[in-house]
């Protein structure tokens, strides 16, 4: 997998509905957020993706793509998402690590830490 196809799968999963993330998230996924009260497993993260509002707006920069192993890759980046029915952005440094098992590449690990925002006068 290459960087366009890293970023185009995480735009995916930054949109996607339960079914796709059933799909596509590993058995043994965890996530690590500071919006939970602890780390997620895949029952949850597919869950919250069909209860949760949709983000309708994302911007990624700054991506970079790590490859760990020839079925593995690390994905970084800062998104600035924003919900339906929200004017509120979430501003985030995040990582994802894919794996490929078999033909499929699936979400192994996902991390995001908030982005502070700028302090007055800076």
């Amino acid at each position: 997998m290459d960087l366009r196809e890293a970023l185009a799968l995480e735009k995916a999963f930054w949109r996607a509905d339960a079914s796709f993330c059933h799909k596509t998230v590993a058995d043994d996924f965890l996530m690590i957020s500071d919006d939970q009260a602890g780390p997620s497993n895949k029952a949850q993260v597919v869950a919250a993706s069909g209860s949760a509002p949709r983000w309708v707006s994302l911007i990624i920069e700054e991506a970079r793509l790590l490859r760990l192993t020839a079925e593995a890759i690390a994905l970084s980046y800062r998104a600035r998402a924003r919900r339906e029915s929200s004017t509120s952005w979430r501003d985030v440094r995040a990582s994802s690590v894919y794996v490929r098992r078999g033909d499929a590449w699936q979400l192994f690990l996902h991390q995001e830490t908030p982005v502070p925002p700028p302090s007055e006068g800076a």
